[in-house]
């Protein structure tokens, strides 16, 4: 009689695959047969294989973790960014404020300056205009005296005609000691 050879095939699929295929090589074990024969070479490949069925089963859950957490480390990172960039604007916008009201105030202070300089020159052109008006006033008010006491002096020497010198030298004396305190 022709012996019959059985053939065991394992599929690794995951854990519970490989806890069928060593299941059914057991079973199918026989003593009589060497084939059949439930070896210690045939247990550790089932082991191996089961223990590369679970490890392979706990890689992607262990990369998926990997993943989330850096997932959470890159948002962290991203809203740490967005939070120092917005308080850099905020920086920046109170530095601008500030520079804006320093010129500002700058601008009023040049202003209220030259507005004081115009006042303080319009002030000094007045008072020199007054002061000359005033010179002039003065003077054609000595050039009327002066006519007046000139025409006084024409009237009395044509009235008196041919009046003797004393006469004459008194109105003169008189004319000038007039003209003097007018002066003066």
């Amino acid at each position: 009689m022709r012996k019959r050879r059985s053939i065991v095939t394992f599929t690794i699929v995951g854990p519970p695959a490989a806890a069928a295929a060593t299941a059914a090589a057991t079973a199918n074990a026989d003593p009589a047969d060497p084939a059949k024969a439930a070896t210690p070479a045939a247990a550790a490949t089932a082991a191996a294989a089961t223990a590369a069925a679970a490890t392979a089963a706990a890689t992607p859950a262990a990369a998926t973790q990997q993943q989330k957490h850096q997932q959470q480390q890159h948002q962290q990172q991203q809203h740490q960014q967005q939070h120092q960039q917005q308080h850099q604007q905020q920086q920046q916008q109170q530095q601008q404020q500030q520079q804006s009201q320093q010129q500002a105030c700058k601008q009023q202070q040049q202003q209220q300056h030259l507005k004081q300089r115009e006042q303080q020159q319009q002030q000094q052109q007045h008072e020199q205009q007054q002061q000359q008006h005033l010179k002039e006033q003065h003077q054609q008010q000595q050039q009327q005296q002066q006519q007046q006491q000139q025409q006084q002096q024409q009237q009395q020497q044509q009235s008196e005609g041919a009046a003797p010198a004393t006469t004459t030298a008194r109105a003169i004396t008189a004319t000038t000691a007039a003209t003097a305190a007018t002066a003066v």
